[in-house]
Order: structure tokens, then C-alpha cells, then sequence
């Protein structure tokens, strides 16, 4: 898995910003992975959103 800094992402998002993706997206939307892996793996996103709320501070 692999996470990013604001500028690493902000980069990414650029690059979509070009006549190339543009046009493409004039037809249908982009279908772009930016999910650093976390879309791969095996998680139960809602149980782990309940542990973390009901874990004290």
C-alpha cells in the first residue's frame, strides 16, 4: 500500500489535466486509480470506521 503527500497527489491529479485526458473524458468518465493499493485490499472498511469510533482518544 502506498500513501502520498499532498504535493505527490496533487501531481497526480495534474497530470490528468491535459488535452489528451480532456478529450477522453468528453466521452465517458476517467477511470483513474489513485487509491495507493487500498482499492486491492481486504478490508472491511466499515468495521474498522466502528473500532476506531468506539476507541478512546
Amino acid at each position: 500500500m502506498t500513501t502520498y503527500s499532498t504535493d505527490e497527489m496533487a501531481s497526480m491529479l495534474l497530470e490528468l489535466c491535459d488535452v489528451e485526458s480532456k478529450a477522453a473524458a468528453a466521452h465517458a468518465p476517467l477511470k483513474v486509480d489513485l487509491t495507493g493499493g487500498l482499492a486491492d485490499a481486504k478490508l472491511d472498511m466499515a468495521d474498522l470506521a466502528a473500532k476506531a469510533a468506539n476507541r478512546p482518544l
